[in-house]
């Protein structure tokens, strides 16, 4: 949780400092849209490189923490899951459960 606000609030100040420095462009100044769009351009790319050992972290913490939502499940099975499979094995087509995938 701490390096998805950490990575989010990186990226608020990456952006605001775009839009910020492209500010003192004259011609930006009079053309708002483009300034957002060139602002949030520049700082994606900027993002990319800059934060990337950032975001490889975010990445892992959200892996761990799904991780170890899907081990306590799968020990008791959810119910959803239970009423899933009951409805599967009644031969009823069901969409799985939010978060699954077709298998």
């Amino acid at each position: 949780m701490r390096s998805s606000v950490q990575y989010t609030a990186l990226r608020l100040l990456i952006f605001l400092g775009c839009m910020t420095v492209l500010w003192f462009i004259p011609w930006m100044r009079e053309r708002a849209v483009v300034l957002l769009f060139t602002a949030a351009t520049v700082s994606m790319l900027i993002s990319v490189f800059a934060l990337n050992g950032l975001r490889n972290r975010m990445s892992a913490e959200i892996a761990e923490k799904v991780q170890a939502r899907h081990l306590r499940h799968g020990e008791h099975g959810s119910v959803d899951d239970r009423e899933h499979e009951d409805l599967e094995d009644e031969g009823g087509n069901v969409a799985p459960p939010a978060g699954e995938r077709y298998r």
